[in-house]
């Protein structure tokens, strides 16, 4: 029930001395209010539920992080991001959810990356948040997606900010909740019951880049329920949902459940297509351009580098996949080689020792390929050490910093750099300045698949169980010998 209170003037000297009183209204009269429920507006409220917030997100993962992602290369993708484009700004669209899906290294993030940067930078931008996750990178834990999407959300939205403070001020131990419940009350309550955004907002995108990449198949099949039962529900809530993924079979499943067929379109990023035929040569012809420029005193002026056939040749061979060309030219143009001819020469021995005489062929055969040979140039002296520092990334110790990582292994940073010398077109190697506080990390995630699989990657096959049960059996065993010396001292 509304109710209203008539207030006016009072005989109590502290209203009539505005310096005897310090509330909000001070030396105000005659005025209405409804609903008297008034609130003090508490900074140090608001600062320490943003703190909180902030202290439990997935660290990196926004678009515009220090951990920067690259976007689709300039005229490229077009026919993608114009359809997707096309979805976000129809106020008529069908679904509030669009799935983008294709394999690895097609170049869903980029496209993804670029669609971000387009609508933060728009004038007026639809853009509430967005969350890429990374197996590789430590960007997975799905207790924190909701806070992450939720802390992004109350950055930009004064009402919903309100909303979250007054939450956490009363119970701040919401972000230790379960998933469901977080999604009921940093999603559904505000948005779909108070409806806050409703007469301010048409639109608020929330996108989400490699579900397939957050921990658990179990947290990537609820995510996607909770999303789909709740546009079903709260059909006129402003916010729409990008999501983009592998298409794998639980994804699929979960998708394809009847009471979410309406919920949702689909969009497939096609590999071997014409259309990423086109993209990756433009890609190419650039990157090799700025590999010239960057060398040009071992390329002659007068040569043309690359050849129309090796530049088709390596643009077939990609099949699509961005990954591919993106490794390559990394490979091509590593400055420690500073020999980008003679390496062109060893990528295109790469390509011709997996062309298939039928004309068909499995689109990650060529990338494998490159794969091995790039670990092939690793010194045989150093290649177990190798493999032992990209044991710990695939089994997801690759949070800890370079430096951490050696003392793990017991072994120093020296040793560790020597190890990974040949790899800089496939790994990011923080400088040793930056040992401290930079992880080794994949540049892609299908590197790591690569070295999972033994009929991909054969003798560079990494056994990551078997080495991390060794490390967690050194490591207790320093523990005892540790402990004994302590009790003898004693």
């Amino acid at each position: 029930m509304s109710m209203s209170r008539r207030v006016g003037s009072s005989s109590n000297p502290e209203t009539r001395n505005p310096g005897l009183h310090t509330g909000s209204f001070s030396g105000a009269h005659h005025f209405t209010i409804y609903n008297p429920t008034m609130m003090e507006v508490d900074n140090s409220n608001e600062r320490q539920a943003m703190r909180l917030l902030a202290e439990n997100v997935i660290v990196g993962a926004e678009f515009d992080s220090s951990d920067h992602r690259s976007s689709c290369h300039p005229e490229t993708r077009l026919d993608i991001t114009h359809s997707i484009q096309s979805w976000i700004h129809n106020p008529a669209r069908k679904y509030k959810i669009l799935w983008l899906h294709g394999p690895a290294g097609v170049g869903k993030s980029a496209i993804l990356q670029t669609i971000a940067e387009t609508a933060s930078g728009a004038a007026t931008s639809i853009l509430g948040a967005t969350l890429f996750f990374s197996r590789p990178n430590s960007r997975d834990d799905p207790k924190r997606v909701l806070i992450t999407i939720a802390y992004r959300l109350a950055v930009r939205y004064p009402l919903y900010r309100q909303y979250i403070v007054r939450l956490l001020t009363i119970d701040p131990r919401l972000v230790e909740k379960s998933l469901a419940e977080q999604f009921k009350t940093f999603i559904v309550q505000p948005f779909g019951v108070e409806q806050l955004l409703a007469e301010h907002h048409g639109t608020v995108l929330i996108l989400l880049d490699g579900l397939d990449e957050c921990n658990g198949e179990e947290a990537q099949c609820e995510i996607i329920l909770l999303i789909g039962r709740f546009v079903l529900q709260y059909p006129t809530c402003p916010l729409i949902w990008f999501i983009a993924s592998r298409p794998e079979p639980h994804i699929q499943d979960s998708f394809l459940k009847w009471e979410l067929q309406r919920a949702y379109g689909e969009m497939r990023v096609l590999v071997d297509s014409d259309q990423g035929r086109r993209d990756v040569e433009t890609y190419l012809r650039d990157n090799f351009a700025n590999i010239r420029e960057k060398h040009r005193r071992s390329i002659p002026s007068s040569q043309q580098w690359p050849s129309e056939s090796d530049l088709s040749t390596i643009a077939i061979r990609s099949s699509g996949l961005f990954i591919f060309p993106s490794t390559l030219i990394r490979f091509i143009g590593d400055t420690a080689y500073a020999d980008p001819i003679s390496r062109l020469k060893i990528a295109l021995d790469v390509i011709e020792s997996t062309s298939s005489s039928d004309g068909g062929h499995n689109p990650f055969e060529t990338l494998d390929a490159l794969y091995t040979r790039i670990l092939s140039e690793v010194p045989r002296d150093v290649i177990s050490t190798t493999l032992r520092l990209l044991a710990l990334c695939i089994a997801g110790l690759e949070g800890y910093n370079f430096a951490q990582t050696c003392n793990w292994l017991g072994i120093t940073q020296g040793r560790a750099y020597g190890a990974l010398q040949r790899l800089h077109s496939v790994l990011y190697v923080p400088e040793p300045q930056n040992a401290s506080t930079g992880a080794l990390r994949a540049f892609h995630a299908s590197f790591y698949d690569y070295l999972r699989l033994p009929s991909r990657s054969g003798a560079f096959y990494v056994m990551v169980p078997e080495l991390i049960r060794y490390h967690y059996l050194r490591w207790i065993r320093i523990l005892l010998e540790s402990h004994s010396k302590c009790l003898t001292l004693t």
